[in-house]
């Protein structure tokens, strides 16, 4: 059977541990192109206007699914963490398989995993949904242990600063081996930080290459996929909770870089109309940014495909932010007592 997955929201973080899945238990995936133009005019027509862009993008992909699978996969991912309070995803991400069915005409049949760690193990939620493709409880669990394996490695890629689509390509190409090629080391340079979910980091469309931008400026570009998840915890913790488990990461993630000397600079990229990211962004500006000395800005992306805002944002605050190191090098440069010496000449 040919299972499609659509290249949007949740797949830049999961999609090894479903690939892996889906191809154990007999099937064949298959994936949406990268974002283009045609597959965001496709969801802004068939969603409703005040649903955020990065769901639009989701349900364009699953319209570029049309004839080329027999059903496609949508998560309804409600809870992915067991804590001491309640913690759950993004509404829409709950409602995901929902929105799909009743919002999108003549897409194949949706089978949907559903994740609600609270409420039952993920191993439960991951038979079920195997039950759609197979009985045998052996090859559930055999496909269950291996796709872990995978997504294990594939965070470890991340880690290492390796983005989705080489981590995949360095998954494929180690044949299991367990030996990942080193990635090649940036020269040293200004480091800024891009504060996002990775549905917003690595689709390229949608953030108009921001990544690639920050390069060429001379930036070397700091992501919250290589902090270790014990750190973002850590980091979290000094905050009220928040019951919102990828937002709470962020706001992790914005307390290491808003207090990394390492880092010169935060740039906070939003998806328009997302009410969670809406919330962590006066979080981040009011209550983490007192924390660290680094600068921050927030930065919106929406249905626009112009580049040229967006890019005169990113230059001015990558260049405020080298003035900013300049002056700082330049102080610490400064001689013990110059500074006395200079005031007084000028009396």
């Amino acid at each position: 059977m040919k299972i499609g997955i659509p290249r949007g929201l949740m797949y830049y973080k999961y999609f090894p541990f479903w690939k892996t899945l889906l191809e154990d238990l007999g099937n064949e995936v298959v994936v949406s192109p990268h974002t283009s133009r045609r597959i965001l005019e496709a969801g802004v027509e068939s969603c409703v206007d005040d649903i955020c862009l990065a769901v639009k993008i989701f349900c364009g992909h699953v319209l570029a699914l049309r004839g080329q699978a027999d059903c496609i996969m949508v998560p309804r991912l409600v809870s992915v963490e067991k804590n001491g309070h309640d913690a759950f995803t993004c509404p829409k991400l709950i409602a995901l398989p929902d929105i799909a069915r009743h919002s999108l005409e003549g897409v194949p049949e949706i089978v949907e995993l559903v994740v609600d760690v609270q409420r039952r193990p993920l191993w439960n939620s991951v038979a079920r949904f195997a039950s759609n493709f197979t009985w045998n409880p052996l090859s559930i669990r055999r496909a269950y242990l291996h796709a872990l394996e995978v997504q294990d490695r594939y965070d470890a890629l991340l880690c290492k600063g390796f983005a989705p689509d080489q981590a995949m390509k360095q998954l494929e190409s180690s044949n299991g081996n367990g030996r990942d090629a080193p990635l090649p080391q940036e020269p040293p340079s200004l480091c800024v930080a891009l504060l996002s979910h990775p549905y917003l980091i690595f689709d390229d469309f949608l953030n108009q290459g921001l990544r690639g931008m920050l390069q060429r400026m001379g930036a070397r570009v700091l992501l919250p996929t290589m902090l270790d998840a014990n750190l973002i915890k850590r980091e979290a913790s000094c905050y009220e909770a928040l019951s919102w488990s990828y937002e709470r990461d962020l706001v992790g993630a914005a307390s290491y870089f808003l207090k990394n000397p390492e880092v010169d600079g935060v740039i906070f990229l939003i998806s328009f109309a997302c009410g969670p990211d809406s919330l962590v962004t006066e979080i981040v500006m009011r209550e983490v940014r007192r924390k660290g000395d680094n600068p921050i800005m927030p930065l919106v992306i929406d249905e626009h495909s112009g580049t040229a805002g967006l890019h005169t944002r990113v230059e001015a605050f990558v260049d405020m932010v080298e003035r900013r190191k300049t002056r700082q090098v330049g102080a610490e440069c400064v001689p013990q007592g110059a500074g006395e010496l200079s005031g007084r000449a000028s009396l």
